[in-house]
């Protein structure tokens, strides 16, 4: 499986992603799993040399810009394909990678796989589905988190 992750989506990144990226390669080495990691490449070699680790199955897709989350997600992707975000959306439609992992603007990510990706036939409507800790250390899969505003019974 190869999982492409917006290293620049979200908080600290992209030491954030760079890290938990090394951190799960780590843990699963036996899972055969590969990560691209997509950004700024100069800064992405910058995290990894600082972290100590070599390996081939990391990656670096290099993208220049950044979707920020206050931008109006529309327009961003229409604005900023040289983004990580749509660089690692367009890696997916494309089969280089199997599915895309971010942190960054939700509503951009949701338009951009919406328009690059597509849906699976059948499926009229996407949901996110965040993983949820519980009080007594377990965790939870919320179904629909938040991607619908407007739905009916049938969705």
């Amino acid at each position: 499986m190869r999982i492409v992750v917006d290293a620049f989506g979200g908080d600290n990144s992209p030491f954030a992603a760079v890290k938990g990226s090394i951190d799960f390669l780590n843990l699963h080495s036996d899972l055969g799993v590969e990560i691209i990691l997509s950004g700024d490449e100069i800064a992405l070699k910058k995290e990894i040399e600082k972290l100590g680790f070599s390996s081939d199955k990391l990656t670096i897709l290099h993208a220049p810009d950044v979707i920020s989350c206050h931008e109006q997600p529309s327009l961003a992707i229409k604005q900023k394909a040289d983004s990580s975000m749509m660089q690692a959306i367009g890696l997916v439609a494309t089969k280089g990678a199997d599915c895309v992992v971010s942190s960054g603007n939700t509503g951009a990510l949701l338009v951009g796989s919406l328009l690059k990706i597509k849906r699976i036939s059948g499926i009229k409507r996407p949901a996110l589905c965040p993983i949820m800790p519980t009080t007594n250390g377990s965790q939870v899969l919320l179904i629909d988190g938040g991607a619908n505003v407007d739905c009916t019974a049938e969705q």
